[in-house]
């Protein structure tokens, strides 16, 4: 950070790790913003997309960050609507009037389909609730199918659709691994380094699909790296 900051980018529920910030950490990030002035841009498309007794809390709530954080929220995955493009967001009025103005230069507007359609999905909270059980199951089978393989480490995340996975046990690089596996098992994993210089030795492993693809993609998985071992 210098004198030159102005923003300070969020993102929680996390991609592609699955973390969620708690409280303290989010009072922490906020004195540092208040402290150095600066805007928060925090980005919550996964805000309803968290299991077991973990709760999203918005930066913007806490005393003093109301005024300078802008959050972003999207239709995209709480409803399963990524090819919609719809999304929003929210800020003071100050910051709005700027970014509309810059929106309708730039792409005018969402088509009138999605936005009809977005409508629809705010009437029906309850499916958000119904995709997380979903995901919550699938999050299960894929860590515990993953923490089974020899050479392979993960966490169970707390939030998202994303297991972040260490495979430096398997004794080789993440890029390597990501390309073979697609080559020879026809399953497609994203290298941690696409994410910065922290991601290396991980891999991200997206489980929004049904329980029976994930199946048999953990043993593929299972099945090449048994052949490196």
């Amino acid at each position: 950070m210098t004198n030159k900051t102005k923003v300070l980018m969020l993102n929680s529920p996390n991609n592609p790790t699955g973390a969620v910030l708690d409280l303290e950490e989010l009072k922490r990030i906020s004195e540092v913003a208040k402290r150095h002035d600066l805007i928060v841009l925090s980005d919550e498309v996964y805000s309803t997309i968290v299991y077991d007794d973990t709760k999203h809390l918005s930066i913007a709530t806490l005393e003093g960050m109301r005024e300078r954080t802008v959050v972003i929220n999207s239709f995209s995955k709480s409803y399963a609507m990524t090819g919609w493009r719809i999304g929003y967001a929210a800020a003071n009025q100050k910051i709005i009037d700027k970014m509309t103005r810059l929106q309708e230069n730039v792409v005018a507007c969402v088509n009138s389909g999605a936005q009809y359609a977005a409508i629809e999905a705010l009437k029906r909270p309850d499916l958000a609730l119904e995709m997380t059980e979903l995901y919550r199951k699938r999050r299960n089978l894929a860590v515990e199918g993953l923490q089974s393989i020899e050479g392979i480490s993960c966490l169970k995340p707390k939030g998202s659709f994303y297991v972040f996975a260490g495979i430096l046990g398997i004794g080789m690089d993440e890029v390597t691994f990501a390309n073979e596996l697609l080559a020879q098992q026809h399953v497609v994993v994203i290298p941690g380094s696409a994410f910065g210089e922290h991601g290396k030795g991980y891999v991200r492993i997206c489980y929004a699909n049904s329980e029976e693809n994930l199946s048999r993609a953990i043993e593929r998985v299972q099945r090449y790296v048994a052949n490196k071992l």
